[in-house]
């Protein structure tokens, strides 16, 4: 699935129901919160990102691919920053910022970044391995 999305806000709301709607169908729908939640994540953060270098915002790409024991989730902005977990944030913590790829990093099996001349790329992945 391959979506391509204006770098709007207005955009988040059809995204999630479309993903939410395609991860149940192919059979992911024990983990369509979970996928939820993190797109959301990921989405925000483009979002930011692609909007925060004073040039006009380049549409934020969404491609996810899937089997039947993984299912991977890539976010793509024209920002040019690579994302990363702040250092200072922690479960529990009161500060607004920071904490959403806290929760990438707690509830995905894998998750990374890539920077590259295009923007970057953040993934994660949910692996059903050995949970049958």
């Amino acid at each position: 699935m391959h979506l391509k999305l204006p770098a709007a806000l207005r955009a988040v709301p059809g995204a999630r129901h479309r993903v939410r709607s395609a991860v149940t169908a192919w059979g992911w729908g024990d983990e369509a919160d979970t996928v939820e939640l993190l797109l959301c994540e990921l989405l925000s953060n483009a979002l930011k990102h692609a909007t925060s270098n004073n040039r006009e915002a380049r549409p934020i790409g969404v491609r996810i691919t899937h089997g039947h024991e993984s299912l991977v989730v890539v976010v793509c902005d024209g920002g040019c920053a690579n994302a990363q977990v702040e250092a200072s944030a922690r479960p529990g913590d009161l500060a607004e910022g920071g904490r959403g790829l806290l929760l990438v990093q707690s509830l995905a099996s894998e998750w990374g970044s890539r920077r590259s001349a295009q923007g970057t790329s953040t993934w994660f992945a949910l692996d059903r391995r050995g949970t049958d």
